[in-house]
């Protein structure tokens, strides 16, 4: 379940978090009954809501996100936006990592927000696993190549490639809901899991194989020597 994040604090989820409104409505409802016995319950209710509701916030954590930067300087001269984006591709493809590409420019006003959201601890967790590219398309040249490679519309944004997959999903703005954002990270962690089980599996079959040829060569040489 995603926890629910309201000014600068988290909670576990939304029953947690529905605590604070209940309370909150039920107070209001006790300072407007008349009857002062179901004013006390009511008043009383509603302040052990309240008290576990401040007890189950947490502050939101946050980390240092790190990305590897394009396009890199001079690079309309070498091959532009396309290059450096290929570069990156055969980097994933050569480790096996996913990659999480971050659009933003010099002219964004909201730019920051975006890249402070992935700071966050629980999301920036989830991007242990990834290639962390940010895309400066400040320039008008590489804006236009990131809506020709990425069919971007907007900073900020985001886009993922998954090695083996080709399709690269987009997230742009900073309004997409948060259960989008985790959705595509989860998906994307659970293919490469399944890739990795795959690869082991694959690869334990082949060292079986090895093992029953060398135990049936042994066979025949033993049978050989017997008398």
């Amino acid at each position: 379940m995603s926890a629910i994040i309201f000014n600068e604090f988290q909670w576990s989820g939304a029953f947690t978090f529905l605590l604070g409104p209940t309370a909150a409505l039920i107070i209001l409802w006790s300072l407007l009954e008349a009857h002062k016995q179901r004013k006390r319950i009511g008043l009383g209710l509603g302040s052990v809501l309240l008290i576990a509701f401040a007890l189950l916030a947490r502050p939101v954590e946050y980390g240092q996100i790190e990305f590897q930067s394009i396009p890199a300087p001079g690079a309309s001269e070498s091959g532009g936006l396309q290059k450096d984006y290929e570069e990156i591709i055969a980097q994933a493809t050569r480790t096996r990592k996913p990659v999480l590409f971050y659009f933003h420019a010099d002219w964004c006003s909201n730019c920051d927000e975006l890249k402070r959201r992935l700071e966050r601890k629980d999301i920036l967790d989830r991007l242990d696993s990834f290639l962390l590219v940010s895309v400066d398309v400040t320039d008008e040249r590489d804006y236009d190549e990131a809506r020709q490679i990425f069919g971007l519309g907007a900073v900020p944004a985001l886009s993922f490639f998954h090695p083996g997959n080709p399709g690269k999903p987009l997230l742009s703005g900073t309004s997409f809901p948060e259960s989008a954002l985790i959705g595509i990270l989860e998906s994307i962690q659970d293919e490469q899991s399944n890739r990795a089980e795959d690869t082991r599996r694959d690869e334990q079959s082949i060292r079986d194989e090895g093992r029953m040829q060398v135990d049936s060569r042994n066979g025949r040489r033993r049978s050989l020597l017997e008398p």
